[in-house]
């Protein structure tokens, strides 16, 4: 940021022209007569008085320490937020967002609702050669920030292209030490809104999908293990070379379809939840996402007792337990799906 340095020529002229007009003037009136020079004297004091209230006035009263504003081009500027300990000389502002009309304020971020789907966010950078990069996230507030990305940068001045792919979507434009935060939304949009019956629908069919998924995996993987049991760890390791044999089926199953390390739940669960915000997002959505952790857990456990059992280190109640807690985990999930559509 620059502050105004203005000498002080003006206020110093200003007190000189005070103290030195009045030895001027006794010694004129002495030489040519004081009756005669007593009007040009109140003439020439009032001129002074009059110079000396312009220079004051031009003279800008000094340094003021009033910050330099960018320009706004008719926009207004999105105050940075600092990220880290500020650097002197460093700073990043954005200066307009063509496509997008601003629609509100609060604190430091600026919102802007998109007019167009092509977006171009411009700003500036100081100093001129500071690397600037942006990353961008969907939501509100917004989930996961995406990768980061370099922004060309030319004579302190950036401007990049972006698509907003869903109703609210924020950019962040850092230096490292500075942020500028932009929050785009769709027309329209309303962030304490419930949300259509419609979406609910597509929110209801990508979590009951999700389960169905694992639940599927689950009566694989049992159909795979059957019921042969070898008498010992060295038989199931011998039957391993028959490709027909339960061993080997049962390590297909589990190299093809990887049951104990499916973490697709956490895709399924940020696609349903971009559809919220903090607003209007219900409770059970992240008691789904906390009960298909568990089932998650409970398939991995499951899949390992079942390679015990086929060599006789665990017991059929084992096995058994271990199927029952994935698929009371499992009811548990759709359960909650039952209330994210109810909006609860």
């Amino acid at each position: 940021m620059t502050l105004s340095t203005t000498p002080r020529k003006g206020r110093s002229l200003s007190w000189w022209l005070v103290v030195t007009w009045p030895v001027a003037l006794y010694r004129l009136l002495r030489r040519r007569g004081w009756s005669r020079m007593l009007a040009f004297g109140a003439s020439f004091g009032a001129v002074f008085v009059f110079l000396t209230v312009i220079i004051s006035a031009t003279s800008g009263g000094g340094d003021t320490g009033a910050v330099a504003k960018p320009a706004t081009n008719g926009t207004p500027v999105a105050e940075p937020t600092t990220n880290g300990t500020p650097v002197a000389g460093t700073d990043i502002a954005v200066t307009k967002v063509v496509g997008a009309q601003m629609v509100t304020r609060n604190g430091y971020l600026s919102e802007w609702t998109v007019r167009r789907h092509n977006v171009r966010i411009v700003g500036t950078v100081t100093p001129k050669n500071a690397a600037v990069t942006i990353r961008s996230g969907h939501g509100d507030p917004p989930k996961h920030m995406g990768a980061t990305a370099t922004v060309p940068v030319q004579d302190g001045g950036f401007a990049v292209n972006v698509k907003p792919s869903g109703k609210v979507m924020q950019y962040e434009l850092t230096t490292g030490t500075w942020t500028a935060t932009v929050t785009l939304r769709r027309p329209g949009y309303n962030p304490a809104a419930p949300i259509s019956a419609p979406t609910r629908a597509k929110v209801t069919h990508i979590l009951a999908a999700s389960v169905a998924h694992y639940a599927n995996l689950l009566h694989r993987g049992e159909t795979t293990l059957g019921n042969t049991q070898y008498a010992s760890g060295m038989a199931g390791d011998a039957a391993f070379n028959d490709p027909n044999s339960a061993a080997s089926r049962f390590s297909t199953y589990q190299t093809r379809f990887n049951p104990t390390r499916d973490l697709s739940f956490l895709k399924a669960f940020d696609k349903a939840d971009s559809y919220y915000t903090a607003d209007n997002e219900p409770n059970a959505i992240s008691e789904w996402r906390d009960d298909m952790s568990l089932a998650t857990s409970a398939l991995s456990e499951w899949v390992n007792i079942a390679i015990d059992w086929q060599i006789r280190d665990r017991s059929t109640p084992d096995l058994q337990r271990a199927e029952r807690k994935v698929t009371a985990a499992l009811a548990k999930a759709r359960g909650d799906i039952a209330r994210v559509s109810a909006g609860r």
